[in-house]
């Protein structure tokens, strides 16, 4: 059992190392083949899945986890069943009433899911862990996609200049990434151990485990493996050039295919984040007016269920979503310590924001003393005291005629004030965050330029070094050629540390003193020089070469993310609109719907139902008259419209939050700095968006007496 608790993450080992997700899963697993060995027939997928993850773990002790956690599974479900079954009908109605009429629960949606509890917990159980293997050889490879094409670019780089496998692994292992890079290290780890007799059986078995998920990188690798055979060295770069060719063509569809199958999630995160609580909150006041279960009608119940329980789905749908995609590029992240004065940046956002909500707090009292309808306002023209219509109000059911006359004559709801703090918090979160993060904006926007502009200067490099020019003369003419890039100034730096401080090539771009990348925080930066510093080690005519094909590369990288970007941003474009514009709106609207309704409903007394002939006609429809006898006895409750109305605002700001957290990390991966500064803007924005719709649609159904 304790190990079933430390792989679901419930209790940790007691001793040793802490152990990794899938060390916890392959313990488990062994050990649940002892108790429950399995003779069964093994799915294909499985044992591919099990050779690409290089797992320990026979296939069928899998299938015997699955039935232990199956098993646990179950068990948990009959207690989570019999808890809501007692709290949602025992307690309410009573057994007696349950076992006197049985049909009315067996046909009742709601107790036959409960009831089927244990049934769908054993399925989740069993299949969670039968698949677990699965899907995560599946998310490695989508997530290696591109580090290892990137790898394969090295490898084909090093297989041009010098033709030989062992030498083409060992560059690529050094400057790839990534779980292909890992492979390869393997393979040349165990050669040299022995363990393999020849590094071209390590690659076959690398080209055949990759090919049950990617056929091209299967024949990419083969043809890279079969260029050694062709003497000819201009045949030798073909095959070379179309092995990569062919790698990246297959990878880049595959990676498009994944960016566009990510559309329907998206959507389903829109209808399970937005669109169905829209449905829900439009039939909860219903549904809390007709319930005996206080919990149902309590504000309580609507702010959990609104703003703690939907926005925590919401987000863990979208944190998976965002698993899936596919992993093209990594924005650079500005550390504090790259911003000067950081920490008193910090602190002026932080008064400023308060500042920002206190004024915007008083404005909105001051002005709902003058607009808002409020006791003290009402209390002249019906002949009472402000504190008698105050001790009404706080308890309708003393006086309900009263309380009945106040509530339809007048709306108390302090709409301004509300409105206030709620514009308040808002523009306090967009006050802070802009001014947080927009120095880091700006620092990791003149990053990407330099990013981008690398490719240029890299290709001015070795065409300098090609005509015979000295290391020195090459990097000085980055900045004759390119004088208004970024990049040709970090080339200029580097023949200057080479010149004047005497520093060898590798010291003058990554040495922690005088390195020119220490000030840039930028891991594409660090990678592309890390391979330009060993491909100038090779010699002048030999670096040219690679220089070119370094350019070349990472031309076609930046194709490939191009097109899963602009794949991509079409469905980031659709949430962000959702989130910042249609779903306030929306929201807003349906504000005014629940004043409609609960105006409908207010004091509404069923007991007279019954003698309305319903009874009668409910039976000709084979329905239980036992339902009225419960109806017959309600009196429909009314909840005060600034519970739906503040309830709804808070996951309005959330939904806004959430989907621009989604949008910007499907977009560019764990963009930080974008994503708190489109954040910022998109709070503020649905936030105006809403009072204005809400109020809008308020006016207007006050205007037809609701």
């Amino acid at each position: 059992m304790a190990s079933i608790l430390e792989f679901l993450g419930l209790k940790k080992p007691k001793q040793g190392k802490k152990k990794s997700s899938s060390e916890q899963f392959i313990e488990f697993c062994e050990q649940a083949a002892k108790k429950y060995p399995y003779n069964g027939k093994i799915a294909p997928e499985l044992r591919h899945a099990l050779e690409y993850l290089e797992w320990p773990i026979d296939p069928a002790a899998v299938y015997s986890g699955a039935k232990l956690a199956g098993l646990y599974a179950a068990v948990a479900g009959v207690f989570v069943s019999m808890m809501l079954l007692y709290v949602m009908f025992i307690e309410p109605n009573g057994i007696e009433d349950i076992l006197t009429y049985p049909m009315d629960y067996l046909t009742n949606p709601m107790f036959l899911l409960f009831l089927s509890f244990p049934l769908l917990f054993w399925a989740g159980g069993y299949y969670s862990v039968l698949s677990m293997p699965i899907s995560e050889a599946k998310k490695r490879f989508q997530q290696d996609m591109f580090p290892a094409l990137r790898t394969l670019g090295y490898f084909v780089m090093s297989m041009k200049l010098v033709p030989n496998l062992e030498h083409g692994v060992k560059f690529a292992t050094e400057h790839g990434k990534g779980f292909f890079a890992d492979k390869l290290s393997r393979v040349l780890w165990n050669t040299q151990l022995g363990v393999l007799h020849t590094i071209e059986e390590g690659i076959d078995k690398i080209a055949y485990q990759i090919g049950y998920y990617s056929g091209e990188f299967k024949h990419a690798l083969m043809r890279v493996r079969s260029s050694l055979m062709e003497g000819d060295d201009a045949k030798r770069y073909v095959i070379l050039d179309s092995a990569l060719r062919e790698a990246k063509t297959g990878i880049k569809e595959r990676m498009l295919e994944h960016a566009e199958s990510l559309y329907m999630p998206s959507m389903q995160l829109f209808y399970v984040g937005v669109f169905l609580p829209l449905l829900v909150f439009i039939i909860l006041p219903i549904g809390a007016a007709f319930s005996k279960n206080a919990i149902v009608s309590s504000p309580y119940f609507i702010f959990g269920a609104y703003d703690v329980a939907l926005p925590l789905l919401t987000f863990f749908f979208a944190r998976y979503i965002i698993s899936q995609r596919p992993n093209v590029y990594e924005m650079p992240y500005i550390p504090d310590s790259f911003v000067k004065d950081y920490d008193k940046i910090r602190r002026r956002a932080i008064i400023t924001a308060v500042i920002a909500f206190v004024a915007v707090v008083a404005f909105g009292y001051v002005a709902h003393l003058f607009l808002d309808t409020t006791p003290q306002r009402v209390a002249p023209m019906v002949g009472m005291s402000a504190e008698q219509i105050e001790q009404i109000l706080a308890h309708p059911n003393q006086n309900p005629y009263k309380y009945q006359f106040l509530t339809q004559s007048y709306d108390f709801t302090p709409y301004v004030l509300i409105y206030s703090v709620y514009l308040a918090v808002a523009l306090a979160i967009f006050v802070y965050l802009r001014m947080l993060y927009a120095p880091k904006a700006k620092h990791q926007a003149d990053i990407m330029k330099m990013e981008d502009e690398f490719k240029d200067a890299v290709y001015v490099l070795a065409s300098r070094m090609g005509e015979g020019k000295p290391l020195e003369n090459a990097l000085l003419a980055v900045n004759e050629n390119l004088p208004e890039t970024k990049i040709a100034k970090v080339f200029e730096r580097i023949a200057y540390n080479i010149r004047v401080l005497g520093l060898t090539i590798r010291d003058a771009v990554f040495s922690p003193a005088f390195g020119v990348l220490k000030n840039i925080p930028s891991k594409r930066l660090q990678d592309a020089f890390d391979v330009l510093v060993s491909s100038v080690t090779l010699g002048t005519e030999l670096a040219a070469k690679a220089l070119v094909v370094l350019s070349e590369q990472l031309r076609d990288e930046e194709d490939v993310v191009k097109a899963i970007r602009t794949k991509l941003s079409e469905i980031a474009g659709m949430m962000i609109m959702m989130g910042m514009f249609i779903a306030p709106a929306v929201l807003g609207i349906t504000i005014a719907l629940e004043k409609v309704i609960m105006s409908s409903l207010s004091g509404l007394d069923l007991s007279n139902l019954q003698n309305n002939g319903i009874n009668q006609a409910m039976s000709q429809f084979g329905l239980n008259s036992g339902i009225m006898n419960k109806i017959g006895n309600a009196k429909v409750l009314q909840m005060p419209v600034w519970v739906f109305l503040v309830s709804v605002g808070i996951y309005v700001l959330e939904v806004a939050a959430l989907l621009t957290y989604f949008s910007i990390y499907l977009l560019n991966g764990r963009d930080k700095i974008g994503m708190f500064l489109k954040l910022g803007y998109a709070v503020l924005i649905a936030a105006v968006v809403y009072i204005v719709v809400s109020y809008a649609s308020l006016q207007m159904v006050g205007s037809m007496g609701v």
